[in-house]
């Protein structure tokens, strides 16, 4: 049930439905967004319509399939990678044969041969797990939707609290609708920004943590409320852990990071669901497994790395997984940002709530130095056990694709990596650059001899 706010929002982004294919829905948190889809959903199986709703993970979401399950019963089906194959080939002739009208699966339902497939929602539609990298076969499901979309008349909506540069730079070119709340979280979770190097000299430090974070996590551990430590590399999990266990004594500290086994995590989860884990320290992970009931203090580390990554995506990345800590949670959250840069734009734009000057901002960086989304990018790379074998291929396949191709719009071959070895090609937006490119670099693969085993990845996210 909608209350007044979300019926004048549902009614604006109506309105904007039905005169458009294609909607950015941003501007509020994620469980804000289901009660949106649900109505709409709802409006388009009383028209006898079907409805794919995507969500990268899937694996976190069981709460709301819940909530899906109790209001549309036996009209929905779960298309979940784990399920048994037996499990899938029924599901895939009962969607063939128009059982269900709402089908949610992740990246690789939007396969499924979905008759009168009306809406396709991809939610967190800027998550990197939309992306299929680790097969031979490399798609983005936000991508191929939009060819449905193109194809079969088919509406789209991408929900995000944090959306793509790619997707937000679509909006401006008038190829999305963009639906937002108005004054959408005016500040309502507080942000602090600690100078991690004024507090060391200051003799400030307890190890990796600053007196005054450690001073917070205190008072939140007497109120029984639970900790989030992020820190993007998990190498470093380990160490804080330790840490932590000298500094605050008799508390259920756990680490959960995005390459453990499904079981243990889902024991883990249950766990922190639970209140049993008093400290949770997690990597990437976080922006699945958000929100949390009962989080009250969340500690961000070594921000500075996350901007300094080498990769053209890293600010946007930061931005989009600090913003969606504030936007996602439930509560009145603190958050504390330890840095040794905090003079860096990005914390501005954050603590000032500036969403749009920071995708301005981006923007601008990107257009300077020709990235996307003013330019597509090809991922070419070479993968043998012989690393030498790799780095002489990948050298002849640069000495000929720069006679066809301008010597600036290709990125040197990297060879620091043990086995693959790669290059990026920058080509341009419009068709005739796209197909002169891939014309180019068949031709050159076809040339040279080459013993490597060649991936070639179209719009990479790394």
């Amino acid at each position: 049930i909608l209350n007044k706010e979300e019926k004048l929002l549902f009614k604006r982004f109506h309105e904007k439905y039905q005169r458009n294919n294609k909607i950015l829905f941003t501007g509020i948190s994620f469980i804000e967004r289901q009660k949106i889809y649900i109505e709409l959903i709802q409006k388009e199986i009383l028209r006898k319509n079907r409805v794919l709703y995507i969500l990268p993970d899937i694996f976190f979401k069981k709460k709301l399939i819940q909530k899906f399950e109790n209001i549309f019963g036996d009209k929905l089906t779960i298309l979940k990678p784990n399920h048994s194959n037996n499990y899938k080939i029924e599901n895939y002739n009962s969607i063939l044969n128009n059982n269900f009208n709402v089908i949610i699966g992740g990246k690789n339902s939007i396969f499924y041969p979905i008759k009168k497939l009306s809406l396709i929602v991809i939610d967190n539609e800027e998550n990197v797990l939309l992306k299929e990298i680790r097969k031979d076969l490399k798609y983005n499901a936000r991508d191929i939707s939009l060819i449905i979309s193109k194809i079969y008349n088919t509406k789209i909506v991408l929900g995000s609290s944090n959306p793509s540069l790619e997707t937000y730079y679509n909006s401006k070119q008038k190829i999305f609708s963009y639906v937002s709340k108005n004054n959408y979280n005016k500040n309502k979770n507080q942000l602090t920004i600690i100078n991690t190097l004024e507090k060391k000299l200051k003799n400030k430090m307890n190890g990796s943590f600053s007196n005054l974070l450690i001073r917070n996590m205190k008072k939140s551990l007497k109120k029984n409320k639970q900790i989030i430590i992020y820190n993007h590399n998990k190498n470093e999990l380990e160490k804080y852990k330790d840490e932590l266990k000298e500094i605050i004594k008799n508390v259920e500290i756990d680490i959960i990071t995005n390459d453990m086994n499904k079981t243990i995590l889902n024991k883990k989860i249950n766990n922190i669901n639970e209140n049993k884990i008093n400290i949770i320290l997690i990597n990437q992970l976080i922006k699945s497994i958000l929100p949390i009931k009962n989080i009250e203090t969340i500690g961000i580390l070594n921000a500075e790395k996350m901007i300094s990554f080498p990769n053209f995506r890293s600010m946007e990345k930061t931005f989009q997984t600090i913003n969606l800590i504030i936007n996602e949670g439930l509560n009145q959250l603190k958050l504390y940002i330890q840095t040794l840069d905090p003079s860096s734009n990005i914390f501005i734009f954050l603590k000032k709530n500036k969403l749009h000057s920071f995708y301005e901002n981006e923007l601008f960086e990107r257009k300077k130095f020709n990235y996307p989304p003013y330019t597509r990018l090809i991922k070419i790379k070479f993968k043998s056990y012989n690393k030498n074998q790799a780095e002489n291929d990948v050298e002849k396949f640069y000495d000929k694709i720069i006679k066809l191709i301008n010597k600036k719009n290709i990125l040197v071959p990297n060879t620091n990596e043990n086995e693959h070895i790669y290059l990026v090609i920058k080509i341009g937006r419009n068709k005739y650059d796209i197909n002169r490119s891939k014309k180019d670099i068949i031709k050159v693969l076809n040339e040279i001899k080459i013993k490597s085993i060649i991936s070639i990845d179209v719009d990479p996210i790394n």
